[in-house]
């Protein structure tokens, strides 16, 4: 049950990121999508509960500049 915690996080910031990869998003929405992917990554395999919080910020800075990015084109 503790992997499961774990792994949602981590699954919901490799959606993003491979949905921010087909769509060809810029760098500001990619590195941290990047970033939050391995320490979701780290955070499973080790079973660290305290990475959750750098995975789920990054999480939301990485969605937050993806909306931001989709505004400013349209």
């Amino acid at each position: 049950m503790g992997w499961l915690i774990l792994f949602l996080p981590t699954a919901a910031v490799w959606v993003v990121l491979i949905g921010a990869l087909i769509n060809h998003a810029g760098p500001v929405v990619t590195v941290p999508l990047g970033v939050g992917a391995l320490l979701g990554a780290i955070a499973t395999i080790t079973q660290e509960p305290w990475l959750l919080a750098p995975v789920v910020l990054a999480w939301a800075w990485g969605v937050a500049m993806l909306v931001r990015a989709e505004r400013g084109t349209r």
